[in-house]
């Protein structure tokens, strides 16, 4: 299905779009560098300096956490907030969070976990022989210890034996494909020198960081919400990037009026 995905940078104080575009791709993970851009030539263009965003604060959702994006905050000077998925498991305010799940469901069943494979949280480390070991009780032996992904991050990459995994009461759960040899873990470093990913999470696991990235539902969803619920804009009517940009930023255009009508006198205009 042909699609596109709509971001906006929103002023704090007023809700006010100071960008927005449409890209192709559902996944945020490269759009901050061009809204960053665009929000840098829009807030020149309004006369806000040479530097409009150095030293801003900009918040993001957990879509925009990447190593592209990171990259681009670091390189616009803003200070940024930007959570990876597991934050609020770390979260110290959601350890009690699984008791107040339901414990049946609409058809009065036990609640049971969808989980359908093994995870990494399902193995634990034997720190007498430097193993990793899985569910069935045999250890992985360390296979790299430089181990780097396609984003860059680094981890110590650990396999189990064939034998071990070869006649596996549990390979069914273990294993995703049925001609795979072994199981294969990847355990990530928690504090790589230069990291940007670490130092995220680090900034947004302190008080201070949790505070500031929870000002963002307050800030940018309400723009939303009413460009979707009183605005109308459901989905876009048009095909291209080029025409669904103009009429995403037409949309939000005219939220940047109403906004002005509204809040005419603190913007230095006449009422």
């Amino acid at each position: 299905m042909q699609g596109y995905n709509a971001n906006a940078l929103v002023d704090e104080k007023r809700q006010v779009v100071v960008h927005a575009e449409a890209f192709g791709d559902g996944d945020d993970a490269t759009s901050a560098g061009p809204m960053l851009q665009g929000a840098k030539r829009n807030l020149k263009a309004a006369g806000c300096g040479s530097e409009p965003l150095k030293g801003k604060v900009i918040s993001a959702d957990t879509g925009y956490y990447s190593a592209e994006n990171l990259e681009a905050c670091r390189d616009e000077d803003v200070d940024a907030y930007i959570p990876d998925r597991e934050f609020r498991k770390r979260d110290p305010r959601f350890v009690e969070a699984m008791r107040h799940r339901r414990s049946v469901d609409k058809h009065k069943q036990r609640y049971k976990s969808k989980k359908r494979w093994f995870g990494v949280e399902d193995f634990h480390m034997d720190e007498r022989s430097g193993k990793l070991i899985c569910p069935a009780g045999q250890g992985l032996y360390i296979r790299n210890r430089n181990f780097e992904t396609e984003d860059g991050y680094k981890a110590i990459a650990y396999q189990a034996p064939k034998t071990a995994c070869r006649n596996c009461k549990l390979r069914a759960k273990c294993l995703r494909k049925s001609n795979t040899v072994s199981r294969q873990v990847h355990v990530f470093y928690g504090h790589r020198p230069g990291s940007l990913a670490d130092a995220m999470k680090q900034k947004i696991d302190t008080p201070a960081g949790r505070k500031m990235y929870g000002k963002r539902l307050a800030n940018v969803e309400p723009v939303f919400g009413n460009l979707r619920a009183q605005k109308r804009l459901d989905r876009f009517t048009l095909c291209s990037r080029g025409k669904v940009n103009i009429q995403w930023r037409l949309y939000c255009l005219v939220h940047n009026i109403e906004k002005i009508l509204h809040f005419g006198k603190s913007f230095g205009m006449a009422a």
